[in-house]
């Protein structure tokens, strides 16, 4: 399927997953007590895998752009319900949902998810349970590993303040972030990365001070160290 450009806000949920089955584990076929006590004991012991530790991630194309927290010792039935708002401004083919085994030394995919973007594109709630299927297509060990989420795409040409500027003088910063738009900060403005000293020529300011060069790199080095 031909990539299409996926601009706009995703509203996610991953819900749950049901069946999973870990092939990197030789316990990874066996009922989820039996997997569970198993698991303890290597944990205890330090030997082995020990226990399951799932999360659940977003990506689009090779960028991922929403993770799950990790749930432990639920090897078959790890429930997340977390929501994420993603904004996006990629080209894909698919939105796919990876669960994911995090271990000592990196971590192992159980299985991934692909929602074609001609679907997503249609602007509707969609929220269903969805095969996982390896990096090959084939079915996950076991076939019956599936992931529950629901996602909805809000394009950005729908909103009606898209690219109009700041229009409302209430306007309080771009929403859904951390920082708060903060007042009387300052300005430095650089003619370029680095310049030597007497490289311009001297320019009078309206106080009757002469303009100080400015040096990028070394104005970056003091406000780190």
């Amino acid at each position: 399927m031909a990539d299409q450009l996926v601009h706009g806000i995703l509203h996610v949920t991953i819900y749950e997953a049901d069946g999973l089955v870990d092939a990197d584990r030789a316990t990874g076929t066996l009922p989820s007590r039996f997997q569970k006590v198993w698991q303890g004991l290597e944990d205890k012991i330090h030997l082995g895998q020990g226990n399951s530790r799932l999360y659940a991630a977003v990506d689009l194309g090779p960028t991922r752009v929403g993770r799950t927290r990790i749930i432990e010792r639920e090897p078959v039935h790890p429930v997340w319900n977390e929501s994420f708002r993603i904004y996006a401004a990629h080209e894909v083919s698919d939105v796919v949902i990876t669960v994911r085994d995090d271990k000592a030394i990196g971590a192992t995919t159980i299985g991934r998810a692909k929602l074609p973007v001609t679907e997503l594109l249609s602007r509707r709630a969609i929220d269903d349970w969805y095969d996982l299927f390896t990096d090959t297509g084939e079915a996950v060990k076991g076939g019956e590993g599936k992931v529950r989420f629901c996602i909805r795409f809000y394009a950005a040409v729908d909103d009606p303040q898209w690219s109009r500027g700041i229009r409302d003088p209430r306007y309080d910063g771009v929403p859904y972030t951390f920082f708060p738009q903060r007042r009387g900060c300052r300005v430095t403005l650089y003619q370029d990365a680095h310049m030597p000293d007497g490289f311009l020529e001297k320019i009078s300011l309206a106080d009757g001070r002469i303009k100080q060069p400015t040096h990028c790199w070394e104005d970056a080095y003091r406000m780190i160290m």
